[in-house]
């Protein structure tokens, strides 16, 4: 079978012109694979210009979406979209992901998996923790994946001293503008606060306040009933909540590359009135070798009125992970 023909242009600052095929630019990276180089990442401040007859999918910062093809032009930085029946000139900082229209499934996939552990002697306490995050985009969709456990226990009891997970499916599908719509399914479980089981659902409104090359802030609103098992067994309750949720990410793709996400969530009950629920959470990731990155994450999860009556009101802890990444 016939390879596909690497026809695509990228005109790099430097003067160099390269020939291959545009895969993806999302994170402020722009994929391009060449016959003979394999695939590379080139920053898109390093891009002066493109060039490619196929056909793409185009989210601006400021969340609108266009199709079209890629045609270079004089100007530094900018490109062309011929979307068959017009033209319009953008400059490529306005632009935060490119993804070709038929594509095949790995390449519309990214993500990362880390796990970590740890043990001290004198404690007698050891804890071990996995967390992972895998992302599917496609037209106008984006799917994400996300699970983290952390299990706390002592070599000598065949019981866990405490146990934490959170597992979440969650899908973004795009409005006009800045806007998505989300809905989301999960799981958790947090024995500190005495919560044996949590499974949830939940849709909202979501509102990229800031969407860059580096950055992203944005809201969600919406409603989440679940329904709650006690760490004792002996109460289930089914709640109606509201939410509320601000989460900043940051990216710095300089070597070493550092990944930074800052959020919390908000959870006032509606049919518990008095009640709420705060999730905190800071993860920040830097590569050390290519893909391969360390890891810490503070999370914060308070609860004034627990399930348990003899459980705490709030949970914390600081977690280190050796992971792998991929795009």
């Amino acid at each position: 079978m016939a390879k596909a023909q690497k026809t695509d242009s990228l005109f790099h600052i430097n003067g160099n012109v390269l020939l291959g095929e545009i895969k993806k630019l999302d994170y402020g990276k722009l994929t391009f694979k060449m016959d003979g180089m394999g695939t590379i990442l080139v920053d898109i401040k390093k891009v002066n210009t493109i060039k490619s007859d196929k056909f793409f999918e185009f989210t601006t910062r400021h969340g609108r979406t266009t199709y079209g093809s890629i045609d270079s032009t004089n100007i530094p930085g900018v490109i062309t979209i011929n979307s068959g029946y017009d033209s319009s000139n953008i400059h490529l900082y306005q632009i935060v992901e490119i993804y070709p229209i038929k594509n095949t499934f790995f390449l519309r996939t990214s993500g990362k998996i880390g796990i970590g552990f740890n043990y001290t002697k004198g404690s007698d306490v050891g804890r071990f923790n996995v967390d992972w995050n895998i992302k599917y985009r496609n037209k106008g969709t984006l799917l994400t994946l996300t699970a983290n456990n952390i299990q706390t226990f002592t070599p000598n009891d065949t019981i866990n001293a405490s146990s934490k997970y959170d597992f979440n499916l969650n899908l973004e599908k795009k409005l006009p503008g800045i806007w998505s719509w989300t809905s989301n399914l999960g799981s958790s479980q947090n024995t500190e606060l005495g919560l044996d089981l949590r499974l949830k659902a939940g849709v909202g409104l979501l509102g990229d306040l800031i969407h860059t090359n580096n950055q992203r802030f944005f809201a969600v609103i919406g409603l989440t009933p679940n329904m709650e098992v006690s760490a004792d067994q002996v109460q289930e309750t089914v709640n109606l909540e509201s939410q509320a949720t601000l989460s900043y990410q940051i990216y710095k793709y300089n070597f070493p590359e550092l990944y930074i996400t800052t959020k919390i969530d908000l959870f006032p009950s509606l049919n518990n009135l008095g009640r709420y629920r705060v999730d905190y959470n800071l993860d920040a990731n830097v590569e050390v070798l290519n893909n391969l990155y360390i890891g810490g994450t503070f999370y914060y999860s308070f609860d004034n009125k627990p399930i348990s009556e003899n459980a705490s009101n709030d949970d914390f802890g600081f977690t280190t992970t050796l992971g792998y990444s991929f795009h």
